[in-house]
């Protein structure tokens, strides 16, 4: 579900949708169904659940803080998306520019999204040379699937081929610096994103949601974030669609078009991630509340490790020394610093939703 305070007509491309555990496998809890949020006990802002226990103590919180903007693009990437032009290649520079050249036509049959490649030139080459050579690890939904060693350098064009139902709108279009490689171990096919072949990486892959009791706390110490909080003040002042206050439910929880889930992400050995987030609102200037938290499971507890409002369902979460980037199959939020940055969404026209 997207949601904007206003419609801007650009061209961009966004796609995401996560799949809910079956029941048994963990909890997913809407607005409608057990337990009711009427029968939890929301506390009141200036009253929330202290976090300072060693269940909920938090660290470093990836979310927070100044952002300390590095590059979280290139060969150096945490994690970096892969594009089929011919051949599964690591997208090296997502925005590289318009180009002239003698681009060849590797469009697969069937797709909406015509995709061209040409070799680099020899000055393009010496920028990006360095990444030959490379060896990276390629995960799929789950784990790591294979290694490959980066061996050739290309320019990807993509241009979208469908007719537009707006004629006021151009169609999307992009240009990406990419490598093609050498598989030199596993299978690769299946596989959504690359990253540095480094043994302190630690893969999460999504394994279910958790026991009611357990969902109940989470809530709470949810209901206990100062970012819940900014939004709930927001909320409660009633005033975010023009309209008069009227009556509203005591958390933006319970607001209209709302929707909350817990899932919990696994590492083959058995470290876990949980992550909450909830949405609420019609957005288009109405109220628009949207907010996730990830916890890692230790010894003594939970440990908050991130907060965002980004509304993506991971498949996959990858953490390389301590910091947190997240895959779907159609959507990669890199870190940046303490916080993220989109490096990658399929390409598609915008749609105003409002």
């Amino acid at each position: 579900m997207k949601r904007l305070l206003a419609c801007v007509c650009v061209a961009l491309s966004a796609a995401a949708c996560g799949v809910g555990p079956e029941e048994g496998e963990g909890s997913r809890l809407d607005l409608g169904a057990e337990p009711e949020l009427g029968e939890l006990e929301v506390p009141e802002i200036g009253e929330l659940p202290d976090v300072s226990s060693p269940a909920l103590k938090p660290v470093v919180v990836q979310g927070r803080g100044e952002w300390e903007l590095p590059d979280p693009t290139g060969i150096d990437a945490d994690l970096s998306p892969l594009v089929f032009a011919a051949t599964q290649m690591v997208i090296l520079e997502m925005d590289a520019g318009a180009s002239e050249g003698d681009f060849e036509d590797v469009t697969t049959a069937g797709h909406s999204v015509r995709t061209l490649r040409r070799r680099l030139t020899d000055r393009e080459h010496e920028e990006h040379g360095a990444a030959l050579g490379r060896e990276l690890w390629l995960f799929d939904a789950h784990q790591r699937v294979c290694t490959v060693t980066l061996s050739d350098l290309w320019r990807v064009r993509e241009e979208w081929a469908e007719p537009l139902e707006d004629d006021g709108l151009d169609a999307p279009s992009r240009e990406m610096t990419a490598a093609s490689f050498i598989v030199t171990e596993g299978d690769c096919s299946g596989a959504l994103v690359a990253g540095p072949a480094q043994d302190s990486t630690r893969v999460f892959a999504r394994v279910g949601g958790v026991d009611q009791a357990e969902s109940v706390a989470i809530w709470e110490a949810f209901r206990a974030l100062p970012e819940y909080r900014e939004i709930q003040e927001s909320f409660a002042a009633g005033d975010w669609d023009g309209e008069p206050k009227r009556s509203l439910p005591a958390s933006w929880l319970d607001y209209e078009d709302g929707y909350r889930e817990i899932s919990r992400f696994a590492t083959e050995d058995g470290q876990e991630l949980v992550r909450a987030w909830a949405i609420a609102g019609p957005g288009c200037g109405g109220f628009d509340g949207r907010l996730f938290a990830i916890w890692e499971r230790g010894k003594d507890g939970l440990v908050l490790r991130a907060v965002g409002h980004h509304e993506d369902e991971p498949a996959l979460i990858v953490d390389r020394d301590g910091r947190l980037s997240f895959s779907s199959e159609s959507s990669l939020l890199v870190a940046n610093g303490q916080h993220w940055q989109p490096a990658f969404s399929v390409l598609e026209p915008w749609v105003c939703p409002c």
